[in-house]
C-alpha cells in the first residue's frame, strides 16, 4: 500500500505529464523534466529555483540513516470477490493471485482465503478456518477452484469478519 500512495502522490510531487508544458507559470521554456523519479534535484541536498516573475523556491533534502526493518512474519488474509461481476477472467485472475501468494509466503506467515460473496456464502475457505501456514492455507485452494461468480458482496460485513482473525501482536506484520 506504500508503494500505491507513492505512485499516487509522485504525480502531484514530480508534475503532471498530462498538463500543457506552456500554461505552467514561471517556465521559461516550457519543458517539462523528463528524468523521471531519479531527476536531476535527486542527488542534491539543497535547491532553490527562481521563477521568471522573481518568486523563489527552496527544497531540503533530509535523509536519515536508519537501519533496515527487521523482517516480521506476516498474517495474510486473500479477499476474492466471487460475485456475478468476477465471471470469467476475473475469477481466474483471482484464483492465480492466490496461487502465487501462498506459494511465495514464508513458512512462519500466517495465511487465510476468504470468498467475498453474500453474507451466507462469505466465508474462510482454509479447512479450519483461521490463520495458517502456507502449507495448511494450501487447502483452500481446492475450495477456491470450486467457487463460480454469482451474485452480490456485503464486503463492510465480510471485512468485520476478517480483521477478527488477526490478534494484533506487534511482532507480526498484519
Amino acid at each position: 500500500s506504500l508503494a500505491l500512495a507513492g505512485a499516487v502522490t509522485s504525480a502531484a510531487v514530480w508534475g503532471d505529464s498530462s498538463r500543457n508544458p506552456a500554461a505552467l507559470p514561471g517556465l521559461k521554456s516550457g519543458k517539462v523534466f523528463s528524468e523521471g523519479v531519479a531527476g536531476k534535484f535527486t542527488n542534491r541536498p539543497a535547491v532553490a529555483y527562481r521563477t521568471l516573475d522573481g518568486q523563489t523556491y527552496f527544497a531540503v533534502q533530509v535523509r536519515p540513516d536508519l537501519p533496515a526493518a527487521p523482517v516480521r512474519p506476516r498474517d495474510i488474509a486473500i479477499l476474492v470477490d466471487t460475485s456475478a461481476s468476477q465471471a470469467g477472467n476475473p475469477l481466474e485472475t483471482a484464483r492465480q493471485i492466490c496461487r502465487e501468494v501462498i506459494a511465495t509466503a514464508n513458512e512462519s506467515d500466517r495465511i487465510s482465503v476468504w470468498t467475498v460473496s453474500t453474507p451466507r456464502a462469505t466465508r474462510n475457505l482454509v479447512r479450519g478456518g483461521g490463520l495458517k501456514f502456507p502449507a495448511e492455507a494450501k487447502t483452500a485452494l481446492a475450495a477456491l477452484e470450486a467457487e463460480y461468480a454469482s451474485g452480490a458482496i456485503d464486503f463492510k460485513g465480510t471485512l468485520e469478519r476478517v480483521a477478527k482473525e488477526f490478534d494484533g501482536k506487534a511482532t507480526r506484520d498484519q
